[in-house]
């Protein structure tokens, strides 16, 4: 093969690598402009809801983590899970219904099922639905559940 052959292969061999290469970054904006960016209420309400989800699934560990720093700071996650296991509710179903966000702290206005587990023998095994209001913080560029 000689020079001026090789030169040709070189030189179209990089045409091709180059066309390649820009057909992927034709792509890649594409696909980048596709994607909307989440609003703070839709990041909230599936924060609000997988944090529901965990108590209700008993994870304590991951429940615990929506919590806020200052609230993780001051109450171990021993003393939360005590705290959670005495409440006589069985939580089956949370669903937020009501978003209002400021800058910084936001509340949720959620719908609890849960089924009565007490001590009233005539209440016992009933299912009903509540209504909460949760207050949920920004904190280290994300959203965190603020207890009362």
């Amino acid at each position: 093969m000689n020079r001026s052959t090789r030169i040709i292969g070189v030189v179209i061999f990089t045409s091709v690598l180059s066309a390649c290469s820009q057909q992927d970054a034709d792509k890649s904006t594409a696909s980048q402009a596709e994607v909307k960016p989440v609003s703070k209420e839709l990041l909230l309400t599936q924060r609000a809801e997988d944090r529901w989800q965990a108590l209700i699934a008993w994870d304590m560990e991951k429940a615990y983590a929506y919590l806020s720093p200052g609230t993780r700071e001051a109450m171990p996650l021993p003393v939360y899970m005590k705290k959670q296991a005495v409440s006589p509710f069985q939580m089956t179903d949370a669903v937020v219904k009501n978003t209002q966000c400021g800058e910084q702290v936001c509340t949720l206005k959620m719908e609890l099922r849960y089924i009565y587990n007490g001590t009233v023998a005539a209440m016992r095994g009933q299912e009903d639905i509540t209504r909460i209001t949760e207050k949920w913080i920004e904190a280290d560029g994300n959203w965190f559940y603020m207890p009362n």
